[in-house]
């Protein structure tokens, strides 16, 4: 939840956890209000710091190919590019 402008907005909190982390890790935010703004910056920055195991996934997000509103597609992206890494 988010207020801005005397204006509630609903975001909503995506957490990663890698195998053998034992925290999550805050990544990113989406909302289907198109008021909220950096929802896009910050995401860029959290793949860049926790998706490096897939550097063409994070030049996606970087070129906005992939934004806040593929979260889920992004995660299943990168789990999928783990799987067959191994």
């Amino acid at each position: 939840y988010y207020a801005q402008n005397s204006h509630d907005q609903s975001m909503f909190p995506y957490y990663l956890k890698k195998k053998g982390e034992n925290v999550a890790f805050f990544f990113a935010y989406t909302s289907p209000s198109h008021m909220i703004a950096n929802l896009n910056s910050f995401l860029k920055k959290s793949a860049s710091l926790y998706l490096t195991e897939d550097p063409d996934l994070v030049k996606r997000i970087e070129r906005k190919e992939l934004t806040h509103r593929n979260l889920e597609e992004i995660i299943n992206i990168y789990n999928d590019f783990m799987s067959n890494s191994k």
